[in-house]
């Protein structure tokens, strides 16, 4: 009703969180709100209407209000320019997204995905995908606009055709598995949704130099695409002799380098950076926080949050009493039988897999997991492995080292609360978990803002995970230590 209220006097924008994501020239209770500008915060048909049941949560105000300091995202001429040319490149058009971490790739992604309708995303990015968990690949289609901020997005949006756990937050550890299943999810999209018309969009990794560029070089190989759009510096997609440049030209036809130029530019020589989480130009999260504000609105989707999810700020999650993990703590959990579940180890955790069934159940607790089907399983890898592994009293099944990542496809994610005396809990947002026998895991360990929930319910707590790290509050007290440690070691060989 108050929204109404607003916008029945006129124009006015509509806010979810910190961001402004839609320009509105009217409200109406039974068919929700039209869109006016096209090229507003985010672009879609002119006139297009909006269903209420996407935008729960959302705040509106008039044109002219404060709005705390919000406005909409100016999009620049030359992304407008691209992502008009994608829309009318023909039937079934596959762009592939690239660009260094914080060019503007994802900002791009919503830009291109709302501006199609009906898309399909192939989300590569396992540090910090646009849509989606972290630590994953997948496919998925879309059928309306992503209006929620990028973090909410890690919910379960559209309609995920397959998933892949990869269980990191960088395929570094495993270049080619991270190909390979690139190449399953496209080879999906081509036989299934391609023939219909459905337009693709890839969103890549922010690893351009190095192996980084060879890895983006040989994606850009296997998949083939009608165009690639490279924010930020494109220089590594121009320069003679580069990887990414001898890719391009290695395709037949050759796909369309359409060079988007900085994050936001407002053709003036200006710099605005207006992220989406945060317009008001303020020094981004680091990568783990913001991957641990992703996952906590992944994990809290089911959990009495609202629908704007945990607090943020900046694009990182404000929980300094712990609320997500006492909520996390106080849920139903799901308790399973290790004598029925086995684990199998993907990507650069194989090289660290147990050796026996009392050891896997030993690191279970406080980890994060995939959660795949035996039933889904290759006949001719269970096969090899003579069998699903069997769980025993000391443990469940270790399966042996084999291809996990496109073995198995991944229905959700979960995490490992205990395991002791026979039963695994776990926590698990997903709907249905029906047949769900095998726990993937990898190298990512879940944030700690999952699991302490504060001093005052939690007293002491003896857990570091390594997304702890890479953390500016954290980070920064550890790197105090060290240079203390550093100092005294030179005075001591000093004297």
């Amino acid at each position: 009703a108050s929204d109404a209220a607003v916008l029945a006097a006129g124009p006015g924008w509509l806010r979810r969180g910190d961001a402004a994501v839609a320009v509105l020239e009217r409200f109406d209770a039974a068919d929700g709100l039209r869109s006016g500008a096209r090229d507003a915060a985010q672009a879609w048909d002119d006139g297009a209407d909006l269903p209420r049941a996407r935008l729960a949560g959302c705040a509106a105000f008039r044109v002219g209000e404060d709005g705390g300091g919000l406005r909409p995202l100016l999009e620049p001429a030359a992304w407008a320019g691209a992502r008009r040319a994608f829309a009318a490149a023909g039937r079934a058009p596959c762009g592939v997204v690239v660009g260094a971490k914080g060019a503007g790739k994802s900002t791009f992604c919503r830009q291109l995905l709302n501006g199609l309708g009906k898309a399909a995303l192939l989300e590569l990015d396992v540090g910090q995908p646009s849509v989606g968990p972290p630590a994953c690949l997948s496919l998925r289609v879309l059928d309306g606009p992503l209006l929620a901020p990028p973090h909410l997005c890690a919910r379960e949006l559209g309609d995920v055709r397959r998933r892949y756990f990869f269980g990191d937050n960088t395929p570094r550890d495993d270049p080619g598995g991270y190909l390979d299943a690139a190449a399953a999810l496209h080879g999906l999209w081509l036989s299934e949704l391609a023939p219909e018309g459905v337009p693709l969009v890839v969103n890549t990794c922010g690893w351009v130099t190095g192996l980084g560029a060879e890895l983006l070089a040989n994606l850009i190989r296997a998949l083939r695409p009608t165009h690639v759009f490279a924010a930020g510096d494109a220089t590594f997609c121009n320069r003679r002799g580069a990887p990414v440049a001898a890719a391009l030209d290695a395709c037949d036809p050759r796909p369309q380098l359409r060079c988007l130029g900085g994050f936001a530019d407002d053709g003036d020589g200006k710099r605005r950076r207006e992220s989406e989480g945060d317009l008001a130009a303020r020094r981004p999260a680091a990568p783990a926080a913001r991957r641990a504000l992703q996952l906590a609105c992944y994990f809290a989707e089911t959990l009495d949050f609202g629908d704007d999810g945990p607090a943020a700020r900046n694009g990182a999650l404000a929980d300094p009493r712990g609320d997500v993990a006492d909520a996390i703590a106080r849920a139903a959990h799901r308790v399973a039988d290790w004598r029925r579940l086995s684990v199998a180890y993907v990507g650069g955790a194989a090289d660290f897999a147990p050796a026996s069934r009392a050891e896997a159940a030993a690191t279970l607790p406080w980890s994060l997991v995939g959660l795949a089907r035996s039933a889904d399983l290759p006949r001719g890898l269970v096969a090899a492995a003579g069998g699903v592994p069997a769980g025993g009293a000391d443990g469940p099944g270790v399966w042996p080292h084999a291809d996990w990542l496109q073995a198995a496809p991944c229905v959700g994610l979960a995490l490992v609360t205990s395991a002791a005396a026979g039963d695994v809990r776990l926590w698990a947002p997903a709907a249905s978990l029906d047949g769900c026998d095998v726990l993937l895991r990898g190298r990512l360990a879940p944030p700690v803002d999952l699991l302490y929930r504060g001093p005052a319910r939690h007293g002491a707590f003896a857990f570091l995970s390594s997304e702890s790290l890479d953390r500016d509050d954290l980070a920064t007290a550890m790197k105090s230590r060290s240079n203390i440690g550093r100092k005294a070691h030179k005075a001591d060989a000093a004297s």
